[in-house]
């Protein structure tokens, strides 16, 4: 089927037009149907909790954790370890993330936190859920001194994913823990 413009003798651009017509057409249906088909389907699923939320909610920062973090952020040493060792806390209490107050003071480089700390017992090779340790943290946070206390008290520059010594290098900071 073949419409000739006038004026034009044997043009086919009127079979273009109305191939491009009849191509929309069909487009514009099968549209509407797949938006049919998916509505129906989304109509049908069940509303649950977990349908409705993908994520599940993080939990709450226990007090007494949120504590301890505030406090290693701080820089207060003196209350934090009046605070760990007068409720017989464990130096390495996490929140939901694995972050440990060691992981807060050295990330700011709060070397005398980071003293006491190692002092009542935490672990400087410890991992976060990140796969971070606190000399991890320590070279993000940019403390040439808190990576130096970590590393005589036996962080280990390798161990995390990533790695201290990759974190380093990525960052252009290899001079952190260079000897």
């Amino acid at each position: 089927m073949t419409f000739d413009v006038p004026g034009q003798q044997g043009s086919s651009d009127g079979t273009f037009v109305v191939l491009a017509v009849v191509f929309g057409v069909v487009l514009l249906v099968l549209l509407v149907r797949g938006w049919l088909r998916a509505r129906r389907v989304i109509e049908d699923m069940p509303v649950t909790p977990a349908a409705a939320s993908p994520r599940t909610p993080r939990p709450p920062v226990p007090p007494h954790v949120r504590e301890c973090l505030d406090l290693a952020r701080a820089g207060h040493a003196d209350r934090l370890r009046e605070v760990i060792t007068s409720r017989s806390f464990d130096p390495d209490l996490t929140d939901p993330d694995g972050v440990t107050p060691l992981m807060v003071a050295a990330a700011h480089g709060r070397c005398e936190v980071i003293a006491v700390l190692l002092e009542l017992g935490a672990d400087p090779n410890r991992l976060c859920n990140l796969g971070l340790t606190p000399l991890g943290h320590a070279v993000l946070g940019g403390s040439r001194e808190a990576v130096r206390t970590l590393l005589a008290h036996g962080a280990r520059p390798d161990l995390g994913d990533p790695s201290p010594r990759l974190l380093a290098e990525r960052t252009g900071r290899t001079d952190l823990l260079a000897s």
